[in-house]
């Protein structure tokens, strides 16, 4: 039954996606570009703006990151190092409680 139960579960997810597949096609020989009226903009700006500037801020904070210092300027990049013990699951909490770690403040 388990196995059937996969099967029948993969060939509806493969159906899934074949319709999502079929749809999107439908969809992109049905869209129409339109011109928008050159009078009639009202001052906003045009659609689509506001992500190329998100991405451009985006791209200057790469930029900057990278101009001071960051992992591509050629320096070797130090591993971060842990200042305390590892506290393991069966060792007692640290917040003093007495009880395991695991049934502690490690959940």
């Amino acid at each position: 039954p388990k196995n059937e139960y996969k099967r029948e579960g993969f060939e509806e997810f493969a159906k899934m996606m074949t319709a999502i597949a079929n749809e999107v096609a439908d969809l992109m020989f049905k869209v129409t570009a339109q011109q928008a009226p050159k009078g009639d903009l009202s001052g906003r700006a045009p659609v689509g703006t506001e992500v190329h500037a998100q991405y451009d801020a985006y791209a200057a904070t790469e930029d900057t990151d990278r101009s001071a210092g960051g992992a591509h300027s050629g320096e070797k990049v130090q591993p971060i190092r842990r200042s305390e013990t590892k506290v393991g699951r069966n060792d007692p909490c640290p917040c003093g409680s007495g009880k395991k770690y695991k049934a502690c403040c490690g959940r």
